[in-house]
Order: structure tokens, then sequence, then C-alpha cells
């Protein structure tokens, strides 16, 4: 569990902009680190979903770019 938790953190640490490939439903979706109004806390965001870091973990991530 602490594993997780650290792991979750190093994903919530990642700054604004970091993009990620996630494997989701048997593909590959792209995700940004952004803030999306109204929200004023940074949440991954492929341009139309928000996935939050445990989700994103739980399913594998590769970082693209900071």
């Amino acid at each position: 569990l602490n594993q997780l938790k650290r792991e979750v953190l190093a994903l919530d640490m990642l700054p604004v902009g970091t993009k990620i490939s996630v494997k989701w439903n048997g593909g590959i979706r792209e995700l940004t680190k952004s803030i999306v109004p109204p929200l004023k806390t940074p949440i991954w965001y492929d341009g139309y979903f928000k996935y939050d870091s445990i989700s994103v973990q739980r399913k594998g991530y590769t970082i693209n770019e900071h």
C-alpha cells in the first residue's frame, strides 16, 4: 500500500503540461496534466475526459515529455 501511495504521489508531483501515455480499454490514451476551469487543481485530461492519478497509476503509464 505504501508503494502505491508513493507512485501516486510521484505522478501528482509531475509539472502541469506533462504528457503521458496510458493503457486504457485496450488502447493507448495520451493525457496531459492540465488545469481545467473551473477546477483549481491539476488533473490528467485527454481533451474530453478527466482521469485521477490513482486510476492512471493502476492502468500503467509512460511519461512522454515534461
